[in-house]
């Protein structure tokens, strides 16, 4: 196409599944430091074992200021669609526990998937009933009238959510309760969420009968449901609603917003995202940083910083300077750059233009497999594909039908004044046109 100019310039690597060297990259943004090291198993955090369990090996050593796993943000998550916010916030805030929690149990009860809060609401096989799933027995204990009215309704959202945040106190929670993790999700010194949330599901008589501190998330007596549903909560938190666990209301666990609204927009408090460094970038994970922090869609004339998801607006400067140009903002190497270095994979990996960055890949072997991109049979998530012209991060299948991610202005050559036909086309599908390189992170020696 004549007179068509692509800005852009680099990509990533999260890697699941092979046993890969132990990789520590550092990042050096919001405060958060991490350096590229080898230490010992036992000086991981649990939620790093929880990763390493999985074979994902990529991921920082992590300080107090990020924030981790261990412990989420105080703030519901922005992700958290506008229809229920308030009322979250404000249940959660009477009780005095953390509101991602409460907003994780809900969004489990649901299938991940955020229903439209008119409902109607199902009752199960099991005589659970309302937006909250309580037994008649439970909702007897703990019934609250949430919205003022006089009246106390399993039915009413707001009732139903006081009630619930009042469950999860009655459970154990506080505004202290740490997540907790899948390695031994069932501890009791401090109590974590996710023995609550198996709680929740099951009854604190079935947790306390078929659980100890040393337990597995599968233990033995508990069901496949309550395994799963502590699974999916823990997701939840750690991908800041993103996807909980796999196969769980659909299979790849993504959350789907059917209330109407946008789900995403900023929270009026200006919530931060729950176990990350910077907002949207989540600790270890290229792919998932990436998927936080890509535009939203590629509309016309919208290649701007304020056109930029709020996540990447406030993430991105951390890594390229407090006011980064105009033109920044929608090149696709500055781009995987903040997902490479705000998610703690490799703090050195090069800022700009593709030719440095194949460059910089080729020339560290120890950090890279490099090969020739021929098919895209041969990509996995998280692979970097750097061409001459362009760079991009391949995350895998997505719901929408794409499987890629970048940031690329795309538009008529009128130095960014942007044109009608200008855009950022964040998500797109794969494809080895060109010169392309496949870039996999193998973790460091």
């Amino acid at each position: 196409m004549a007179n068509v100019v692509t800005r852009c310039n680099w990509a990533v690597k999260a890697r699941r599944g092979q046993a890969v060297a132990l990789a520590f990259t550092a990042l050096f943004a919001v405060g958060c430091l991490v350096t590229y090291a080898r230490p010992a198993y036992a000086q991981l955090s649990q939620s790093q074992k929880d990763l390493f369990a999985e074979q994902i090996h990529y991921f920082n050593v992590e300080e107090d200021v990020c924030g981790s796993a261990d412990a989420p943000s105080g703030t519901l998550s922005q992700n958290v669609p506008v229809a229920y916010r308030d009322l979250f916030t404000k249940a959660a805030s009477a009780a005095k526990i953390n509101p991602n929690y409460l907003a994780a149990l809900f969004v489990t009860e649901h299938g991940n998937a955020w229903p439209n809060p008119a409902g109607p609401w199902a009752t199960s096989p099991s005589g659970a009933n309302g937006p909250f799933q309580f037994m008649p027995g439970t909702w007897d204990a703990y019934k609250t009238d949430g919205d003022g009215d006089g009246k106390t309704d399993v039915q009413n959202l707001a009732d139903a959510a006081f009630s619930a945040a009042k469950l999860i106190v009655g459970n154990g929670g506080t505004s202290s309760t740490p997540l907790g993790n899948l390695t031994h999700p069932y501890t009791h010194t401090p109590l974590p969420f996710t023995y609550i949330a198996g709680a929740y599901n099951a009854g604190g008589g079935t947790m306390e009968q078929y659980t100890t501190p040393s337990s597995p998330v599968d233990a033995p007596g508990l069901s496949k449901e309550t395994i799963n549903y502590v699974k999916n909560v823990y997701y939840l938190v750690t991908t800041d609603f993103q996807h909980g666990n796999p196969s769980y209301g659909n299979a790849l666990g993504t959350v789907i917003d059917n209330t109407g609204g946008a789900a995403g927009a900023p929270s009026p408090s200006g919530a931060t995202t729950a176990g990350s460094c910077g907002v949207g970038a989540v600790q270890g994970s290229i792919v998932q940083t990436a998927l936080n922090l890509a535009w939203d869609s590629s509309k016309p004339n919208q290649w701007r910083k304020a056109d930029a998801k709020p996540s990447y607006q406030k993430t991105m400067p951390t890594v390229h300077g407090t006011d980064p140009p105009e033109n920044y903002w929608s090149d696709c190497g500055r781009f995987v750059a903040t997902v490479m270095r705000s998610s703690g994979v490799d703090k050195n990996y090069v800022l700009a233009t593709t030719t440095s960055q194949r460059d910089y890949v080729k020339s560290h072997p120890e950090l890279y497999d490099v090969m020739p991109a021929s098919n895209t049979s041969q990509f996995a998530a998280g692979d970097i594909l750097i061409s001459s012209a362009h760079t991009y991060i391949y995350v895998g299948p997505q719901p929408d039908g794409s499987n890629s991610r970048s940031a690329s202005w795309v538009g008529a050559n009128e130095e960014f004044a942007g044109s009608p036909s200008s855009f950022v086309p964040s998500a797109y599908n794969a494809n080895v046109a060109g010169d392309y390189i496949i870039a996999r992170f193998k973790g460091g020696v």
